[in-house]
């Protein structure tokens, strides 16, 4: 089902099969319905895709901390000056946004939405000449939730979204790799990221630090041009069951496409048959010319998988981190058959034919 672009008085709405998605002229989110879950994801008159500016000054060491006071310096940044159409087809729609932060600051952003995708994905570029400021974005969900979600390497945690204990008050910023996540029963909305990496969720707000302008001990950093992108998408269930850990490879790592001269036909060289199981690194052993599969448990709850095996394998070792031997493991037509605990990371060492 192709996906499709409307222009209205106001903006313009994204839609595809799976959720439909109101930006007004500014580039600001006025609404995002999920078509799976029959309800809006945006808070009653909320405003998503606000870019924030918060004062940044840490009592010490001026490149590492961030205060919780920072907090209480909120500040707007205009909405975008200018918005074109800039691709609109039955894949692939999208539409650009020009900002200025300030005389010296600016934001071009790209909205795009596919006619496969569940999340609508912000694709920006920000040449940023700030001091002591923090840039954010922001979207306020409807949904209520006591702790959210934030991926790490090889699994995921929870932080609270309140600030009901000094514990919890110390952790208004999370660092997190691919995404993070807010879901109450039964649905949730997730923030993904290809490479920023602080998060924060206070009540249904969630927050995702872009850029920030440290001026000690080097006065220019983060001075220049950035690019990155960013994406939300609703989603039914749990995270686990909205394939969200799998989106966040693909978010990150696209498909490639490489012309060679081999004969077209679908090969797998390692594939797993459960979900909850990512091989996360396929590579050449350090010290020999076995290759090495690096495996972990996503879910956070024990399972069983095959690994199959599109390669003559002839030994397959378990190993630890440092690709030293443990012990043997059975391949057996083709495949081996693993168990896996909860965020469980397990190495394999294979010796081909």
């Amino acid at each position: 089902k192709p996906v499709t672009l409307k222009t209205t008085q106001d903006g313009f709405v994204f839609e595809n099969q799976y959720i439909v998605v109101c930006i007004n002229k500014g580039g600001e989110m006025l609404s995002m319905f999920s078509k799976e879950a029959g309800r809006e994801a945006l808070a009653p008159d909320g405003i998503g895709n606000k870019f924030v500016l918060f004062e940044d000054r840490p009592c010490a060491f001026d490149a590492w901390d961030v205060d919780i006071y920072h907090l209480e310096t909120r500040e707007e940044v205009p909405s975008a000056y200018s918005c074109e159409v800039i691709e609109e087809g039955p894949f692939r729609v999208a539409v650009a946004f020009d900002y200025k932060i300030s005389e010296t600051s600016t934001i071009n952003q790209i909205v795009r939405l596919s006619a496969t995708s569940k999340h609508v994905d912000f694709k920006t570029r920000i040449d940023w000449h700030e001091e002591h400021h923090v840039l954010k974005v922001e979207f306020p969900w409807d949904v209520r939730a006591s702790e959210a979600s934030y991926e790490i390497q090889f699994g995921h945690l929870q932080r609270p979204t309140h600030f009901n204990t000094s514990w919890d008050f110390a952790q208004f910023e999370v660092c997190s790799h691919k995404w993070a996540d807010l879901s109450e029963y039964g649905f949730g909305v997730s923030l993904l990221n290809d490479c920023k990496y602080g998060h924060s969720t206070k009540d249904n707000i969630m927050r995702l630090t872009l850029l920030r302008s440290p001026k000690e001990p080097d006065p220019v950093a983060d001075m220049g041009t950035h690019h990155f992108q960013y994406a939300v998408m609703p989603h039914t269930g749990t995270l686990q069951d909205a394939g969200l850990i799998a989106e966040g490879y693909c978010f990150n790592q696209p498909l490639q496409i490489t012309q060679t001269d081999a004969a077209l036909s679908m090969k797998s060289f390692f594939s797993v048959d459960n979900p909850a199981v990512v091989i996360d690194t396929v590579k050449k052993a350090e010290d020999s010319d076995e290759i090495i599969i690096r495996m972990y448990e996503s879910f956070g709850a024990q399972c069983d998988t095959d690994l199959k095996l599109g390669i003559d394998v002839s030994e397959a070792m378990e190993a630890n981190l440092l690709e030293h031997d443990i012990s043997k493991v059975t391949v057996e037509d083709g495949k081996i058959e693993l168990h896996f605990g909860a965020f469980q990371l397990r190495t394999l060492k294979l010796k081909v034919k």
